[in-house]
């Protein structure tokens, strides 16, 4: 069984997302550097806007649900160690952003902000190893999981800057990565979640 325990990355990226999103709130300007603008992305070719989208949040409640959600999902890096967290989490940044730069990289007046899409890689990831370990010591990890990616195809129906479809590209992403590091995980996830109902 694989055991989800605490290492030092995820809080880093927690406090540094904490730090600049904070900072941003009061700097629109390091704000619209930082988003995710696929017009200029495409125009200008500012590629560093598929990282920086997670540094910088709508508003605290935004925030609070990422960085909290990555926290609850923090075990993973005791599995993949910090080389192979950084590179799920960094890597989905501009992934999970793909679909959006697609679709509207012609449009001047689409921008979005946040960390969901890495968040939701960490997430999906994480149920692969460990389905059935809970949120709160109420909401099983698998079932959080559907529920939050759900709601985020849901919202990709509305017109907003939190980039919803990064958070189902996210997710798609964190399980190919997965798969790709260990193709064990597939038939463990399977055994695992047989057996709760055996």
């Amino acid at each position: 069984m694989y055991a989800l325990t605490d290492t030092p990355i995820s809080f880093i990226i927690i406090i540094i997302t904490c730090l600049v999103s904070f900072n941003a709130w009061s700097r629109p300007e390091m704000q619209d550097k930082f988003m995710f603008w696929p017009y200029e992305i495409k125009r200008r070719k500012e590629i560093w806007r598929m990282f920086t989208v997670g540094l910088v949040h709508n508003d605290f409640q935004h925030l609070l649900w990422n960085m909290l959600t990555l926290f609850f999902f923090r075990g993973l890096e005791n599995v993949l160690g910090p080389v192979y967290f950084s590179l799920l989490y960094v890597s989905s940044l501009a992934i999970s952003g793909i679909p959006d730069l697609l679709k509207y990289k012609d449009d001047y007046h689409y921008s979005a902000v946040g960390a969901s899409g890495a968040v939701n890689s960490i997430v999906f990831a994480t149920v692969l190893l460990a389905p059935w370990a809970m949120v709160w010591g109420i909401i099983p990890f698998i079932l959080y999981a559907v529920l939050y990616l759900i709601y985020s195809v849901y919202m990709t129906r509305r017109m907003s800057n939190i980039g919803h479809m990064a958070h189902v590209a996210g997710a798609v992403y964190g399980l190919i990565f997965m798969v790709i590091w260990n193709p064990d995980v597939v038939p463990y996830f399977i055994n695992t979640v047989l057996m709760k109902f055996n």
